[in-house]
């Protein structure tokens, strides 16, 4: 499949040619029909948040990452674990998918996951800026 991957800050990104995800358990595979570009991504492909006063924080992503965070996508595979996502049916992702034991996971403020062990579609896993996501825990 086709991804376009932040390969080093700063820099454009880069096509490349990966392997389809395949589900298993409760994940779906979702076939992107369009994805956002958000500021968090500029600041992702930049390598650091700008607070202002040119006061930066890194962002902690890893390179090699297929950004995009606002994913809407048709379903097109599905885990054996997935009992209540129909394939063929289009929807927006909800990319924060936290630890879901952390205090604020447990105040569904799961893109704000203090041990930075989430799995946000775009932000630590790869996102809509691929033909495929990976959607974790459906």
């Amino acid at each position: 499949m086709k991804s376009y991957k932040v390969v080093k800050s700063g820099e454009p990104l880069e096509e490349q040619q990966i392997n389809k995800p395949s589900p298993s358990g409760k994940e779906i595979l979702v076939k992107t029909i369009s994805c956002g570009v958000c500021h968090t991504d500029i600041h992702i492909h930049d390598g650091y948040f700008d607070l202002g006063d040119e006061t930066h924080i890194p962002s902690r992503v890893t390179e090699n990452l297929a950004m995009g965070h606002e994913v809407f996508g048709e379903v097109v595979e599905v885990g054996d674990k997935v009992t209540n996502i129909q394939i063929g049916k289009k929807y927006v992702v909800y990319p924060w998918i936290g630890c879901g034991s952390c205090n604020e996971c447990q105040n569904d403020m799961e893109h704000y996951c203090s041990p930075f062990t989430a799995e946000n579609i775009g932000v630590s896993v790869d996102g809509g800026y691929g033909e495929y996501v990976l959607v974790k825990d459906a």
